[in-house]
């Protein structure tokens, strides 16, 4: 008898969609956007960032980074 594979980790509903990976303070950080609704949501080690104020630090992140570049 087989084993069944474990599903892979999802932090999001199945509307999200990966979009890439960036490094915050040394941790990968997932970076999901909506199919929907175009909300953009973070995961760190396939937990979703539930953390107003961590969700808001890597957005502040992402936006200076953009700046720079």
């Amino acid at each position: 008898m087989k084993k069944k594979k474990k599903p892979e980790p999802f932090p999001f509903p199945a509307e999200f969609r990966k979009q890439g990976s960036i490094t915050y303070h040394g941790k990968p950080v997932d970076l999901w956007i909506s199919r929907k609704t175009g909300e953009l949501g973070f995961s760190i080690q396939d937990r979703a960032v539930q953390d107003p104020d961590l969700y808001t630090n890597i957005l502040t992140y992402l936006q200076s980074a953009n700046r720079e570049s």
